[in-house]
């Protein structure tokens, strides 16, 4: 794989960085991060700085939950994590305003 070897990683790593079933390194993070020409924030998927994700400006009221939340969510496998993202992304956008109050 092209972007493998520019990073200097094994092909295998690379397929299982992509597919989420690991996380890279800082290190290796930032040497693909250089080679495909995106930031750390694209690669996770992240909004841009100073804006929080919806769901979370959503779910502002009780700061408790969202503690919680981030409690479990920490001690998760990547790919865990990976699949809690796309359950939550395919929630009906309703379903947070309702659970905020």
């Amino acid at each position: 794989m092209e972007v493998a070897d520019t990073v200097g990683i094994n092909s295998e790593v690379y397929g299982r960085l992509k597919r989420a079933v690991m996380a890279p390194s800082i290190g290796t993070l930032r040497r693909l991060c250089v080679a495909l020409g995106i930031s750390a924030d694209e690669a996770f998927r992240l909004e841009p700085f100073g804006e929080p994700p919806a769901a979370l400006e959503a779910a502002q009221p009780d700061d408790t939950l969202i503690r919680r939340l981030l409690r479990r969510v920490s001690v998760l496998s990547p790919r865990s994590v990976r699949t809690l993202v796309l359950v939550a992304a395919n929630m009906p956008s309703d379903t947070w305003t309702k659970r905020a109050r």
